[in-house]
């Protein structure tokens, strides 16, 4: 209907009429009967003689219902995004007197500093006096700052770091044995947690262990 309401009346083809055909018969003399045809005009009886109907697909608003949104007005859609959480665990150690990285790690220590925040400073001297551990501290936050952090458009950014400065005691042993002394070996950690480093032992052939 176009947005009218109203379409073509199928009956009358839009015209409003319909037209009717009479046949008469006249009586011209007692031996011939001379038919006559008459034709009319007849108000349509399905649209009332306006030549239109109400659309049954509208129902005479001139509008329907919306197959995308119901007749609601409005389309839900949605972007879907990925995020992708990566925990990045990183240990650097210093002072450690040449004794191998990885001893520290199976170790027990006294946590000393212990700071958590979306973005971390690194140490400075009014916390730490030590320089070392400042350098440490600086590259180790560094080490984890994602490479676009500073363009506007980054994909990647930090949410969440904690930093803990452990301090894990390390004794130095001088032994000697079966009178020859010199002998050096390394207790490393506290409580539970204790690793005993003893790379020149004499006798590696006995099948004793340092516990």
């Amino acid at each position: 209907c176009s947005g009218s309401g109203k379409i073509t009346c199928n009956y009358c083809r839009g015209i409003g009429h319909t037209a009717s055909h009479d046949v008469l018969f006249e009586h011209l003399d007692h031996n011939n009967h001379q038919p006559r045809r008459i034709s009319r005009n007849e108000t349509c009886h399905h649209c009332g003689g306006s030549g239109t109907e109400v659309c049954c697909t509208c129902h005479g608003c001139g509008r329907c219902s919306c197959c995308h949104c119901n007749g609601c007005g409005e389309v839900v859609k949605y972007l879907a995004v990925h995020v992708k959480r990566d925990t990045l665990c990183d240990q650097r150690v210093t002072n450690t007197h040449n004794l191998p990285s990885s001893l520290f790690k199976r170790c027990g220590g006294l946590i000393v500093f212990q700071d958590t925040n979306e973005a971390l400073t690194p140490l400075t001297k009014d916390i730490c006096l030590n320089k070392d551990m400042q350098i440490v501290s600086r590259e180790l936050l560094n080490s984890h700052r994602p490479p676009n952090m500073a363009h506007s458009n980054r994909q990647q950014r930090i949410k969440h770091q904690t930093h803990i400065v452990r301090l894990v005691p390390i004794h130095k042993v001088t032994y000697s044995y079966r009178g020859k002394g010199g002998y050096v070996y390394w207790v490393v950690g506290m409580e539970k947690d204790v690793q005993v480093y003893c790379p020149d032992y004499p006798n590696t052939f006995c099948g004793c262990a340092i516990m």
